[in-house]
């Protein structure tokens, strides 16, 4: 599958879905005010939602940015709170929608993506299929620290 950008033809695995977001389109961060803006987008969610977050990055093989799901077990951070909170991955956009919904992310749903996927750009690596992005070991600890510093009682 191809997508246009707007500039250039931007190759995708077809079964890669979400918020695709061509890495040269990416707005570029300075990786502390990036922090700052998740740790707040993050600060405002329930407990609730920041537990299941912080269980759902371990779920996965690999933490997708700029699209909710791919095969291999990967996905987004919101995509594995589903997981985690259902004990299946979801596959599809509809599921990983629907979960998103019954689990009270959607007020919060936008503003946590784009938090997220400006933050992990500063950590992003790619997979093995050299097309998708992915949080780096690096990035991926981090989060799990940024996430564990919040409060997670309610």
């Amino acid at each position: 599958m191809t997508i246009y950008s707007g500039v250039s033809w931007v190759p995708y695995d077809s079964s890669v879905f979400g918020h695709l977001l061509p890495r040269q389109l990416h707005p570029t961060s300075d990786p502390e005010r990036a922090e700052a803006q998740l740790r707040e987008v993050v600060m405002r969610m329930s407990p609730f939602a920041r537990r299941l977050i912080l269980h759902g990055l371990l779920r996965p093989d690999a933490i997708l940015i700029g699209s909710y799901s791919a095969p291999g077990h990967r996905c987004c951070p919101l995509a594995s709170a589903v997981w985690e909170a259902t004990g299946s991955e979801a596959t599809t956009f509809d599921a990983v929608m629907t979960g998103i919904a019954e689990l009270g992310f959607a007020p919060d749903h936008q503003e946590f993506t784009a938090a997220f996927d400006t933050w992990a750009s500063c950590y992003e690596t790619y997979d093995t299929d050299s097309l998708t992005r992915v949080l780096s070991s690096d990035g991926r600890s981090r989060l799990i620290g940024l996430i564990e510093q919040l409060p997670h009682s309610n």
